[in-house]
């Protein structure tokens, strides 16, 4: 265990608590049991996009009421089988919000549209920071990580990525080296974020280098720094020492079992990408 990192986790962890992260289906899971606590009253649901569209679209259904966003307003969807009467209570939902700063306009507008109505405003997901609302599912700390948020984290500045079954796909098995080039200047890519990321740590070969460059600029990978493996040595003792160095926030990586060793080895919060599990003390 990095002894840096562990000075760094017991500080962090006095104040924030563990880290956690949220999946697609606990979202669904979740909403569902903020359904059971909501009021029956609502005529109209309004999901601010873009996943608190998914949210209301689970409370649309679950109330078996209209739905809508703030740009759709004053029209909405609804099925021939949910009656379109009047909007005399409208719920406008996000998955997690701060400030408010989608919710008020969102509100505002219905207002414009519905001025009889009454509008409130609520989040699935909210920390203590969180401005009052009318509604709220569940109240996390701030170190969590939903996993629709993993590739566009705007907070976040210092986070590393395994190459190979997360930024692309993993190769397949190859007989020659020269099948194994050809794949890497084709790979498919599959999780990029938008961010820059702080370093790249992969088991693929230095001398592969130009090769995972090229790709990387050509498929809109940004990243600070891309460290690779060198000559036969242990590529997990090599990527573990990559990540102590450099400490990222946490650290995604294609294959669990590795994922869970990098935790132990390192303290780093490592999220596995194809289990989408999260190793964090």
């Amino acid at each position: 265990m990095n002894p840096r990192l562990i000075l760094k986790q017991m500080i962090g962890n006095a104040v924030w608590g563990r880290q956690r992260l949220i999946k697609f289906e606990d979202a669904v899971a979740m909403t569902r049991d903020w359904c059971k606590r909501l009021p029956r009253s609502y005529d109209l649901v309004v999901g601010v996009p873009r996943t608190g569209l998914t949210i209301a679209g689970i409370i649309s259904d679950y109330f078996a009421i209209p739905l809508s966003t703030p740009e759709k307003l004053p029209d909405f969807w609804a099925s021939r089988d949910i009656p379109k009467g009047e909007m005399r209570s409208i719920l406008i939902v996000e998955d997690g919000t701060t400030n408010g700063s989608h919710l008020f306009p969102a509100k505002a507008k219905a207002y414009d549209f519905f001025p009889g109505a009454t509008v409130h405003i609520g989040s699935l997901l909210v920390n203590k920071a969180t401005i009052p609302l009318d509604t709220y599912g569940f109240m996390l700390c701030d170190r969590t990580i939903a996993e629709w948020q993993l590739l566009h984290l705007e907070f976040s500045q210092n986070v590393a990525s395994d190459l190979d079954g997360v930024l692309c796909q993993d190769p397949p098995p190859f007989t020659t080296e020269r099948n194994y080039i050809d794949w890497m200047t084709r790979a498919i890519p599959y999780r990029v974020p938008i961010y820059p990321l702080s370093v790249i740590i992969t088991s693929r070969s230095e001398k592969y280098r130009q090769f995972t460059e090229d790709w990387l600029k050509e498929n809109g990978v940004r990243y600070q720094r891309l460290i690779m493996a060198k000559g036969q040595s242990d590529s997990m003792a090599e990527k573990a020492g990559a990540i102590n160095k450099y400490l990222p926030e946490f650290f995604l990586e294609s294959n669990d079992g590795t994922a869970k060793e990098l935790h132990y080895r390192t303290g780093v919060p490592v999220i596995c990408i194809s289990t989408m599990k999260l190793y964090s003390r």
